[in-house]
């Protein structure tokens, strides 16, 4: 299986893909709208993918792209300085410039 095959995830309700893809690119497009308008000389690509290895689909990617933006939830701390297993792993195998944003 390819690392970037979507992977449905496993719930305990039952499960729509296609609800599932719905909402996911709703809250994608909620949190960067405004941004291509702001920079508009700024190349924005952004696609909702079920995985169960978000890290290895980020990298695959994110190759060739000239920054790849993710985010780390700190829980607060000295522990919100560290950063996450998705970003943590990210930034480990990256080929490119990758910026690890924290949530405040």
């Amino acid at each position: 299986m390819n690392q970037c095959e979507q992977i449905p995830a496993a719930t305990s309700r039952h499960y729509e893909p296609w609800q599932a893809q719905q909402e996911a690119d709703r809250l994608v497009a909620a949190a960067v709208a405004g941004w291509a308008e702001k920079y508009p000389d700024v190349t924005l690509s952004r696609h909702a993918i079920h995985t169960q290895s978000p890290a290895a689909v980020l990298r695959d990617s994110a190759a060739g792209a000239g920054l790849l933006v993710v985010g780390s939830r700190g829980r607060g701390g000295f522990t919100g300085l560290l950063l996450g297993s998705v970003s943590r792993a990210v930034v480990s195998h990256a080929t490119d410039s990758v910026a690890v944003i924290h949530q405040y």
